[in-house]
């Protein structure tokens, strides 16, 4: 309906207006050709960005290129891509097609019972299939029906017809604690590092995630797209920074600032928190250097007055690891007024928090355990991300889930990372590197200390959120594990996609794992639909038919080598045509997911739903990480493509 308004209305002011001038006896005959001109001109440039965002929409609604061998393009999927490339146009910037993208589909819903029932084949009997089969025709037939159509009904009037349900009723409406549940980590380089001095660390990444925050801003980051040709939905970008999830008692909110509201951040050091402002009196961002010297002046100032304030002070950020309702009630009766709720504003509008600690955990285990949920104490859970910087220089970060995911802040991060490696920031001594000479900076605010008012009960409250938040951390036990055997090169040099050749190698483990149980898993593997407008992800359920078949064949002995690879093979096309049906609308879990959210909408109950949905995820797991960077080499490892061909050959 909007976009009739957008037609209709210019289109009746033109005309109004060309009638007005067109009357030869108002306005000399000159004046009268150069306003029809202009108008027509206009009006000619309108209709044609219009006409290309649709034909580009349409473009972009064909999905046959991702079943075309990369080595061997049909010459319908080449004129397709140059298609592309002349409409979209050369340098596109970030938001440029947006309106282009197309909407997300609703699949079929026999098309998704039937895909359903076929994921559930190794994880049940046949008299269980047989029941659940039952129960999806008895679904599909009468309530299943009318659900349907409700959700084809908000796919044409919604940028999405499931985004907005999963972020409220999945991660808004979660109650239980960010820390460990929601919230992901990032580390840096898994050996090598630029410098061991903490302050400068911390002031170089935080200028390259602000420059990368000014390049969304205006624009001028490049979108990102598959084959250099499709473009992806960048709307999650809008929200990485000045973002907060403000806790409710019954659901959160996300709350994003306007960069013209966050010129600040806010650092933490020794359980002291302290404001920023990251612009001078020139209105530039301030340099690396500068920055150094704010951290070095917060370094010093928080080692002398942080035994002047209680432990309780120090540990504020425990009550942000509490479940939803418990902080969001706290946070009504302890920080709704006064200079705590000054305070808390100062963090709910930085751009984001960097946490200062005199911590240095090894890697890989203990460093990633960090980062995922810190000391109880330290990171701020509800802030969009934590640059968490240790004592000896290494950092990492700390990412809350509903705003964004994982890959959009893997693009910052991986942003930040690579140009530490190829730009010289960083003195000999291990300083920030000062800028070029025609760059001169104006001056700047010294930082302001954040203050708190600690009452009573706000000391018991978050000495018992420092104690829950201990226990919760207790009970997550991370491995992390180098491999730099080989990389997802080699797996490509046998002819399979390494994602499929992890999952499937997964499947294998798990099963070995089982004991003499020898069962399968329900398996969730994230897969985006990002080539949708507003699309998040969708689930690849890995545990097939084929992989499970592969699975057995390994622990069978009898079967021959060839047979084993060639069922090998077998399950993971299998498995790569889920993940290009994920990527493409034809996934099954978010249409459930959506299907049941209409149910309960609606004031219906179906078993069948709950039954499905309610089974557990015993393997979660990822999708392969991605380089989104196209400037800088491929990450594959080059030497064992000869040794790999040379095993291809003897096979």
């Amino acid at each position: 309906m909007k976009s009739v308004y957008y037609v209709f209305y210019p289109a009746l002011f033109y005309l109004s207006l060309f009638k007005f001038i067109s009357q030869d006896n108002y306005l000399p005959l000159w004046i009268q050709a150069c306003a029809i001109s202009w108008l027509v001109s206009i009006a000619f440039f309108l209709a044609l960005m219009k006409i290309r965002q649709y034909l580009l929409r349409m473009l972009l609604s064909y999905h046959g290129w991702m079943y075309a061998p990369p080595k061997k393009v049909p010459m319908k999927v080449k004129i397709w891509a140059i298609s592309v490339r002349l409409v979209s146009g050369y340098q596109p910037s970030l938001f440029s097609c947006q309106r282009s993208l197309p909407r997300l589909p609703v699949p079929p819903l026999k098309q998704t019972l039937d895909k359903l029932i076929a994921s559930l084949r190794p994880l049940h009997t046949e008299e269980e299939l047989k029941r659940l089969q039952e129960q999806a025709t008895e679904f599909e037939l009468n309530l299943g029906s009318k659900l349907q159509k409700l959700l084809v009904l908000k796919s044409w009037w919604s940028p999405n017809y499931v985004s907005d349900w999963w972020e409220k009723y999945v991660y808004l409406s979660a109650r239980s604690p960010l820390a460990n549940n929601s919230n992901f980590y990032g580390c840096d380089h898994s050996h090598w590092q630029p410098t061991n001095l903490p302050r400068a660390r911390a002031a170089t990444v935080a200028h390259l995630f602000l420059v990368f925050r000014r390049m969304i801003d205006r624009e001028e980051l490049p979108p990102l797209s598959l084959r250099s040709t499709i473009p992806l939905c960048m709307a999650q970008y809008e929200r990485i920074f000045s973002t907060i999830r403000k806790p409710g008692e019954d659901e959160d909110e996300l709350i994003h600032y306007d960069s013209s509201e966050s010129r600040h951040v806010v650092v933490y050091s020794r359980g002291l928190y302290y404001k920023v402002e990251v612009f001078d009196s020139r209105n530039q961002l301030l340099c690396p250097t500068a920055l150094e010297e704010q951290f070095n002046w917060i370094d010093e100032h928080s080692s002398k007055h942080k035994d002047s304030v209680c432990v309780e002070w120090r540990r504020m950020p425990a009550l942000t690891a509490l479940p939803r309702s418990d902080w969001a009630k706290i946070q009504k009766q302890h920080f709704s007024s006064g200079l705590n709720l000054q305070t808390l504003q100062a963090i709910e509008k930085a751009a984001f928090l960097i946490v200062l600690t005199d911590e240095a955990p090894p890697p890989f285990s203990e460093k990633a355990s960090w980062l995922l949920h810190g000391d109880g104490a330290s990171v701020w859970f509800d802030k969009c991300f934590n640059l968490v910087v240790f004592g000896n220089g290494q950092c990492g970060v700390n990412a809350e889930h509903t705003m964004a995911d994982a890959p959009i802040i893997g693009h910052m991060w991986e942003y930040a990372m690579t140009k530490e490696v190829t730009d010289r920031l960083y003195t000999e001594k291990g300083h920030c590197m000062p800028m070029h000479r025609p760059f001169q900076q104006g001056k700047c605010k010294l930082p302001t200390w954040l203050l708190w008012e600690v009452s009573v009960d706000i000391q018991k409250s978050v000495s018992q959120a420092y104690d829950f938040s201990l226990k919760n951390d207790a009970d997550v036990h991370l491995i992390v594990k180098e491999h730099s055997a080989w990389g997802k090169g080699v797996m490509k040099n046998f002819g399979v996609s390494p994602d499929a050749f992890i999952q499937l190698a997964l499947q294998l483990a798990y099963y070995k794992d089982s004991g003499d149980r020898k069962k399968f898993a329900l398996t969730y593997e994230a897969s985006m639909t990002r080539l949708f407008l507003s699309g998040r992800t969708e689930t690849v359920r890995s545990c097939t038919a084929e992989a499970a078949a592969f699975v057995r064949s390994m622990e069978d002995d009898s079967i021959p080598r060839e047979e084993k690879i060639q069922l090998f093979r077998k399950a993971a096309s299998k498995h790569q045509g889920l993940y290009r049906q994920a990527m493409t609308g034809q996934g099954i879990d978010r249409h459930l997911f959506a299907l049941y959210v209409c149910c309960r909408g609606l004031g219906y109950k179906s078993k069948f739903l709950e039954e499905v949905l309610s089974q557990p995820w015993t393997l979660s797991t990822s999708q392969q990480p991605h380089q989104q960077l196209t400037q800088i080499p491929d990450c594959n490892l080059e030497p064992f493509r000869d040794k790999v061909n040379a095993i291809i050959r003897e096979q």
